[in-house]
């Protein structure tokens, strides 16, 4: 017989204790043993990702998961982004002067005192040599003509060769390559095209250079024609 007042078929007054195991619709008592099978073990079936050190593992990827390359980082061998030549950017060698075989800036009195020193200086030691060698023999007499002959003529290729060489240098600037050496060997017609034809053809390519100092006399080329050509050239070297 059920005493006056008491429940019946319901919850437990409030503040009346309950039964170790039970729970009538809350969380467990402390120390009762959850689906898991421990105390404060996870329900494996119900919704969501797992709590604690599992969640976090599982947003850093795990231990073992490979990661993604950060960012700014390149594979080993490949070179990174921005590192090195720029796409359309290209990287040119500094130009000394107009190029190669362009004007060179040389001496002009050397270009000019030393076929003249060899032609003349080796003519009169040979003329001299010849002298003396002739008081002792006439044949030997021959020897200093010789000397004084291969003087002349080793003087007489290196003026050749220089003009040749500063003519390549004139023609680089004016890009005419139709205006020739060779009339310098031609006897008379050699002697019009050093003191008209170059200084004309220098002065076209002052013209094309913007240089301001006018080509040499005509004097200075028919006098010292080497010594006005290679000054002249060197106006038109680029600083």
């Amino acid at each position: 017989m059920p005493q006056y007042g008491a429940p019946q078929g319901g919850p437990p007054p409030y503040g009346a204790p309950q039964q170790q195991g039970q729970a009538p619709g809350g969380p467990p008592p402390y120390g009762a043993p959850g689906p898991g099978g421990f105390p404060g073990a996870p329900d494996p079936y119900a919704g969501g990702a797992p709590q604690g050190y599992p969640q976090q593992q599982q947003q850093q990827g795990g231990y073992g998961q490979p990661q993604g390359q950060p960012q700014g980082m390149a594979p080993y061998g490949q070179a990174a982004p921005g590192y090195g030549a720029q796409p359309g950017v290209m990287g040119t060698l500094p130009s000394a002067g107009v190029s190669g075989s362009g004007p060179t800036r040389r001496n002009a009195l050397m270009t000019f005192l030393i076929p003249v020193i060899i032609m003349f200086g080796g003519a009169i030691v040979g003329v001299i040599l010849g002298i003396i060698l002739a008081l002792i023999s006439p044949a030997l007499g021959l020897l200093g003509s010789l000397i004084a002959l291969a003087a002349v003529c080793v003087g007489g290729v290196i003026a050749i060769l220089s003009t040749i060489k500063m003519i390549g240098e004139l023609n680089v600037v004016t890009r005419n390559a139709a205006f020739p050496w060779w009339p310098m060997i031609v006897p008379i017609y050699g002697l019009i095209w050093m003191w008209f034809q170059v200084p004309a053809e220098v002065a076209k390519a002052k013209q094309m250079m913007g240089a301001q100092t006018p080509p040499r006399s005509t004097v200075l080329y028919v006098f010292l024609f080497h010594y006005a050509l290679a000054s002249d050239i060197n106006d038109l070297v680029r600083q």
